[in-house]
């Protein structure tokens, strides 16, 4: 997976799905710090986790 296809998932994650805010804000932290591609799929997994547990809950289209 490219840098640009990590970076559309995630975008597509943190539009479709309610983040607790220090979930997000740990992801932007980390990749601000580091632009290695292989650590952005990394937070993508982080994110992806966070969905299958329960944390964070699809977003409701009113």
């Amino acid at each position: 997976m490219t840098s640009e296809e990590v970076a559309q998932k995630i975008n597509d994650l943190v539009g479709e799905y309610d983040f607790p805010l220090p979930v997000l804000q740990d992801v932007d932290r980390r990749l601000s710090d580091c632009q290695d591609p292989y650590y952005a799929a990394q937070q993508l997994r982080y994110l992806e986790n966070n969905i299958h547990a329960g944390i964070a809950k699809k977003k409701v289209n009113k």
